[in-house]
């Protein structure tokens, strides 16, 4: 992978949002994977909080050729929750991602003080979630937590940990890689709604778990870290563990693609290597959509 015009050629961004949605966006679905294709990017994957993503991302793959578009399934209230029966759906139909639940869960809850973002708001009210979901209870995995685990044992999807706290985090990755979950991804595990710790991402790693090193985590309101913070945690935790990811298409972001190629440039300028950038961007984020 040289430095060209098209840094990001053959690259995935596992983590995007884009409309139609309940939050305003900044591209939608056709716009982001068009774009993604001029850049030459091997593919995208879509992440709805409120519904699933994962029949709209096969259309726009047959749509615009030349760029492959995935879905998955957030498990917030709004498809049932910690929902078995989705997840099986969901995994037969083509999903990519499992996501445990994000804006539902009691921890996202409890950080924002309700399922709005300080930085945006969605366009319609919505019922009121607290307390909010939880995965554990007494320091386990609850029993539909379990089911859902067997079904993605039995699959080649992966598994990611949405909004859970820290503490669940551990747990959840933890006994998903002793029941044979094959593809366990931590999202954003530096932002302040999730804050784990590195002992933990380390700890995560040793149980096969590969880590998000998401821009979002650099901007106002979202994260305290800069690139800066990213290319030593990326030396700490080694690229082989990593992916890169945006999380973008919040309104006053970037367009994905956009934050994407900045991302890698300042990764670069600040000395993650040539060959690290195509692990996290191409390699790792290819083998867990099963694309190498």
């Amino acid at each position: 992978m040289e430095k060209t015009d098209y840094i990001l050629e053959g690259g995935v961004d596992l983590h995007t949002h884009a409309g139609p949605d309940f939050y305003p966006r900044s591209v939608d679905q056709f716009e982001l994977a068009e774009n993604a294709k001029k850049e030459r990017m091997a593919a995208v994957v879509f992440k709805n909080h409120f519904c699933p993503t994962y029949f709209a991302a096969e259309k726009m793959s047959q749509r615009i050729p030349g760029i492959k578009v995935f879905g998955g399934l957030v498990l917030n209230n709004y498809v049932g929750g910690l929902n078995v029966y989705a997840v099986d759906l969901a995994v037969k139909a083509g999903a990519k991602i499992i996501w445990m639940p994000t804006l539902s869960e009691s921890n996202h809850l409890a950080y924002y003080g309700a399922s709005d973002f300080i930085m945006q708001t969605h366009s319609v009210p919505l019922r009121s979630q607290e307390p909010g979901l939880t995965i554990c209870e007494d320091g386990r995995l609850k029993k539909e937590v379990y089911e859902i685990l067997e079904v993605l044992a039995a699959s080649d999807v992966i598994l990611a940990t949405g909004h859970v706290s820290s503490a669940e985090a551990l747990v959840l990755v933890k006994e998903a890689s002793a029941l044979g979950v094959g593809k366990i991804l931590v999202n954003h595990p530096d932002d302040r709604v999730c804050g784990i710790p590195i002992e933990k991402q380390l700890e995560m790693i040793k149980c096969g778990a590969i880590l998000e090193q998401a821009l979002i985590t650099t901007m106002p309101g979202w994260g305290e870290l800069t690139v800066r913070d990213i290319a030593a945690r990326i030396r700490s935790l080694g690229a082989e563990h990593c992916i890169l990811v945006t999380d973008f298409g919040q309104a006053h972001h970037e367009i994905p693609t956009e934050g994407l190629k900045r991302f890698v440039s300042e990764l670069l300028e600040n000395k993650v290597s040539m060959d690290e950038i195509q692990t996290m961007l191409k390699t790792n984020p290819g083998h867990l959509l099963g694309l190498s």
